[in-house]
């Protein structure tokens, strides 16, 4: 049961309570913001003031008394931040972005609702963590997942049905996977695409660019866009780059 000193909060308490929530979701969203994400500096700071509003909200309602929950107001928080985090992820082809915003939504939100109840320190804690993940752990990412980095390819193929679904299966297989695909040029004799291929496994030690071309149909692969109207160095790649070598 709830104290009557949680009951009946001092203001300059509420306030200060207020205030530290603001300020571990500003510190969150300085990193979204410094990236250019939707859900930036302001945005993240009215989540983490407002969720301890909710909660401090919650607490007063409830009375202290046994028979009530100060946690079912602020529960509805975190199912509707669902909704929120939602709108911020996009997907363009086979790329989704903004579910690391999502997440930070989400956790920025729980970090509110820790300051409201009255656990500050958890709440800074978890902002440390939220903060390391997101400064610290991308430059080891790298180095650790290096060989999980993505490649740019142009293909030259004939055109066929189900090539599209070939050239996935022959980078799954060994463990990638495209994750963009756009077609640059198409005429009956030709299709050019650019292939943005992306290794999903540490087993990936293939060259993708070997793969796509024991493609059937595939002629060419290059790491250089060959330009369209340029016979002459298209027909030198092409030596370089065909099956026929």
């Amino acid at each position: 049961m709830y104290s009557l000193r949680m009951l009946f909060l001092p203001y300059l308490e509420i306030a200060s309570r207020l205030g530290i929530a603001a300020g571990l979701g500003a510190l969150v969203g300085l990193e979204r913001e410094a990236r250019g994400h939707p859900a930036g500096f302001r945005t993240l700071i009215i989540i983490s003031m407002s969720s301890a509003l909710i909660m401090i909200l919650s607490i007063k309602i409830s009375g202290g008394a046994d028979y009530t929950d100060p946690g079912r107001i602020a529960a509805q928080v975190i199912s509707g931040m669902g909704f929120l985090g939602a709108g911020v992820i996009m997907r363009t082809g086979l790329t989704v972005r903004g579910l690391t915003t999502a997440a930070m939504m989400w956790g920025v939100t729980a970090i509110g609702l820790c300051v409201g109840a009255g656990y500050s320190l958890e709440a800074m804690m978890a902002t440390s963590v939220i903060l390391v993940v997101q400064y610290i752990l991308p430059p080891i990412e790298r180095v650790l997942l290096r060989s999980h980095s993505k490649q740019v390819l142009y293909l030259h193929a004939n055109p066929r049905a189900g090539l599209v679904d070939d050239l996935t299966k022959a980078l799954s297989k060994h463990g990638q996977s495209v994750e963009k695909l756009k077609v640059k040029h198409y005429s009956a004799d030709e299709w050019r695409m650019k292939v943005t291929v992306r290794a999903t496994s540490a087993a990936a030690r293939i060259d993708p660019a070997a793969l796509l071309l024991d493609v059937d149909g595939v002629q060419i692969v290059s790491r250089e866009n060959i330009p369209i109207d340029d016979d002459e160095e298209y027909a030198d790649k092409s030596q370089k780059q065909s099956k026929s070598d």
